[in-house]
Order: structure tokens, then C-alpha cells, then sequence
């Protein structure tokens, strides 16, 4: 008899353990797939919760045979001796996936093409005849530039008052307001090659200055992206064009930092 108790023992921890363990581990694998789910979509489908669901009933019910019949043979409870993986919630806890480290993960860009528009700037060396990009009279106007800011920063200009009347308009006029419809990388990459053709001189390039720095006072939020690319394709050749401006919206900052009125920060 007591040879027979001790078989029946024996095969309750062997049979035990091994249904405990089936039984939890296909709980944490479907925690696994709806912890994906959680992450990729944002919600777990109906089907994968139902799953979920019935494992864990099915495990509750495994936990409480053998709790019954650890009690009835006056035996421990068997182990399952296998760690639980950290990327998935504990059985019985509330389903909250942790997904701290996701949260963490700053997503500069929206999108592949967004990521391209920024950071696949074209080099102007390889579209632009080096004669326009390097000639004497460019870089000496650009140290000029350079060295007169640092004596004494120049005030950014006003808003004028209407737009120039297209019949009277120059073609640098009319330059600008092709600026101004410029959105996709495509457009500002031409429109820049067709700066350094036709239009860059000290003057024009201050004037071109003018009308980036103008996009914040007429609220043309939209076009802040091109612009940006704009200025990192002409800056590392035309030095007084990036300067310049940074020069203008540093003043434009202190003065909203000093200023008490808080409309001004709109």
C-alpha cells in the first residue's frame, strides 16, 4: 500500500508539473502575440483576446486541481521551474502590457519619404557649375556679411504692408513668390539651382533672407519644412543666408522671452 501511495505521488508531481507547464506556457505565448498586437495596432483583435481568455481559464483550472490534490495527498504543489519571459505580464496580474520602452522610442519622422525630405539633402557641388558655387565675389561678400553681423547685429525687417502687384513685379519678385509655392523636395532643389544662376548676388540673397524670416509673422506654417530644407542646401555655400536669419529669430526670441505680453507667444 505504501508502495502504491508513493507511485501515485510520484506520477501526481511527474503529471502534475508537466500540465502546468503546458498550460502556462501557452498562456504566455498568447500574451506574446497580443503584446505584439498591443504594439503593432494599438488594440488586440476579438479572436486573440478570446484565446487569452480560455488559456487562463484553462490554466486557473489546472492550478486549482492540483492545488486539491496536493492537499489531499499532503504534497507541494508542483513547479513549473522555468522563469517567466519578462516581455509579457504575469498570470493573474491585470492585462497591462509594459510598454515603457515602446513609449520611450521618440519617432522623429513620420514616414520613410518625411525622413528623406530632411536628411537626403542633395549637394550642390554635384548640380551646380563649381564657378557659382566658389567664385571670389561670393565669398568675399559672405565674410563681409559674417564679420559685419558680429560688430553689430542688423534688426529684422518689417512686414510690408501688401504684396507686390504681379504686373509691376521684378523677376526676383516673381522668384519669391515661386519660393513661396515650393513644398515638395523637388521644387526647392530647382528652385535653388535656379538661385545660383540667375539671382545670387548680396542683395538678392538678403532679400531672399527676408522672405524665409517672413513665414512665422504670416502664419505659413506649412512652408517651414521647405524652407528648412532650402536653407541647408544653399548654407554650407552661402554662409550669410543661414547666419543671417538665425540672427533675426534669436532677436525675435529674446524679445518674446522679455516681452510680458503673452499673446505674443502665439
Amino acid at each position: 500500500q505504501n508502495q502504491l501511495q508513493q507511485l501515485t505521488v510520484n506520477a501526481f508531481q511527474s503529471a502534475g508539473s508537466g500540465l502546468l507547464i503546458s498550460a502556462h506556457n501557452k498562456l504566455l505565448e498568447q500574451e506574446k502575440v497580443n503584446t505584439a498586437l498591443r504594439v503593432d495596432k494599438g488594440a488586440v483583435d476579438a479572436d486573440n483576446e478570446t484565446k487569452h481568455t480560455q488559456l487562463k481559464e484553462a490554466l486557473q483550472k489546472v492550478q486549482m486541481t492540483l492545488t486539491t490534490m496536493a492537499e489531499c495527498f499532503n504534497q507541494p504543489m508542483p513547479s513549473t521551474k522555468e522563469e517567466e519571459d519578462p516581455n509579457v505580464t504575469r498570470v493573474g496580474d491585470a492585462e497591462k502590457p509594459k510598454e515603457e520602452v515602446v513609449e520611450e522610442e521618440v519617432l522623429i519622422f513620420e514616414d520613410d519619404q518625411q525622413r528623406k525630405f530632411y536628411e537626403d539633402i542633395i549637394d550642390l557641388k554635384d548640380i551646380v557649375p563649381g564657378a557659382l558655387l566658389t567664385s571670389g565675389k561670393v565669398s568675399q561678400e559672405a565674410a563681409a556679411a559674417a564679420e559685419a553681423e558680429k560688430e553689430k547685429p542688423e534688426k529684422p525687417p518689417e512686414p510690408e504692408a501688401k504684396p507686390k502687384d504681379v504686373g509691376s513685379a521684378s523677376d526676383f519678385d516673381l522668384f519669391l513668390m515661386r519660393v513661396s509655392k515650393a513644398e515638395s523636395a523637388k521644387q526647392i532643389d530647382d528652385i535653388v539651382v535656379e538661385f545660383f544662376h540667375d539671382f545670387n548676388t548680396k542683395g538678392n540673397r538678403k532679400a531672399l533672407v527676408a522672405h524665409l524670416y517672413g513665414t512665422h509673422r504670416t502664419k505659413q506654417l506649412h512652408l517651414l519644412a521647405p524652407y528648412s530644407r532650402l536653407v541647408a542646401m544653399v548654407g554650407p555655400y552661402l554662409q550669410d543666408v543661414p547666419k543671417l536669419l538665425m540672427s533675426w529669430l534669436h532677436q525675435d526670441l529674446e524679445q518674446v522671452i522679455t516681452d510680458s505680453n503673452v499673446d505674443r507667444f502665439e
